[in-house]
């Protein structure tokens, strides 16, 4: 069954597993937009996303500090053409708003790599402490105190 041009691609698949599976559209959506509102909340974090079934995307650091200085170039370039004192109001509002958002993915960008730059083992920090659990106490069956690994 081919893809009506009125719907989109989110909706055609959302109104066809709805069909298949004869499960509420609103539930399908539900689930779709939490899977994608996760993935994007992951890739936030980590630098490779898996879809099972459909392919691996992964964030390349390379490509990543390449737009990292373009972003420096146009900001410095919309900041000179922003501060001329020829430049037309409407144009001047116009590239405000692309100074604007360019310095907010500047921001994001430089925030990932700094994050990388940081974790370039990829160990991810215990969600726990081993030592000191609430209720552990320090004395063996014996009565003897000590480390629970001797050294």
């Amino acid at each position: 069954m081919d893809k009506p041009v009125t719907l989109s691609v989110k909706a055609w698949i959302i109104r066809q597993m709805s069909i298949r599976t004869m499960t509420s559209e609103r539930v399908i959506e539900t689930v779709v937009n939490h899977q994608f509102d996760s993935a994007l909340s992951a890739l936030d974090t980590c630098n490779s996303l898996e879809f099972s079934g459909f392919g691996k995307l992964f964030f390349n650091v390379k490509k990543a500090h390449k737009k990292l200085e373009k972003m420096k170039s146009q900001i410095t370039a919309f900041t000179a053409i922003v501060e001329n004192e020829e430049t037309g109001e409407i144009r001047r509002k116009r590239i405000e708003f692309k100074l604007n958002a360019t310095l907010k993915n500047f921001e994001i960008l430089n925030a990932k790599l700094n994050e990388h730059s940081k974790n370039l083992r990829r160990v991810e920090e215990q969600a726990f402490s081993i030592e000191g659990t609430e209720g552990d106490d320090s004395e063996g069956e014996d009565g003897e105190t000590g480390n629970m690994f001797p050294v």
